[in-house]
């Protein structure tokens, strides 16, 4: 039985746990980080710690993105995979680095390779997949790197 789900009236065709290999790398798509962006997520948060790093006297106008912006950013590029894994759930983040920074007007890309996969002891229909997930940069630096313990969908007998 074939599953897809629906994104913006789109069909979209999932990754199943069956279908992950390991090891194996998904290049995910790259997108710039906006200013104006940086700059709307740091101000609905409303908070000092999570706002707007600007970067010394040298250049005030470059905006250092946060490392709550890039968590997110990372997130909102997974699901926009092509055909994005079907996750269920996420069991949390190991080994979380924040490399280098991210600065608006930078392009960053998204890297997941998949580390180890085992079936769900408790239920044979998941499967527990850990994936290495990386942000790199235009210049090809690590910008966040992390691990994520994902519960992912089997596919339909």
């Amino acid at each position: 039985m074939f599953i897809a789900v629906t994104v913006s009236g789109v069909c979209v065709d999932l990754i199943y746990f069956d279908d992950i290999e390991c090891p194996s790398r998904i290049r995910g798509a790259s997108q710039s980080i906006s200013r104006a962006e940086v700059e709307a997520f740091a101000k609905s948060w409303g908070d000092s710690a999570l706002g707007i790093k600007r970067i010394s006297s040298v250049n005030h106008d470059k905006i250092r993105a946060t490392e709550a912006y890039l968590l997110a950013l990372r997130n909102r590029l997974i699901h926009g995979l092509d055909r994005p894994p079907a996750i269920i759930a996420s069991f949390g983040y190991d080994d979380v680095r924040f490399n280098t920074h991210a600065y608006a007007n930078d392009t960053v890309t998204l890297i997941l390779d998949v580390e180890s996969k085992r079936l769900s002891a408790s239920n044979p229909q998941r499967g527990i997949v850990i994936t290495r997930q990386t942000l790199i940069n235009q210049h090809n630096q690590i910008v966040l790197s992390m691990l994520d313990n994902l519960l992912v969908q089997k596919r339909q007998s």
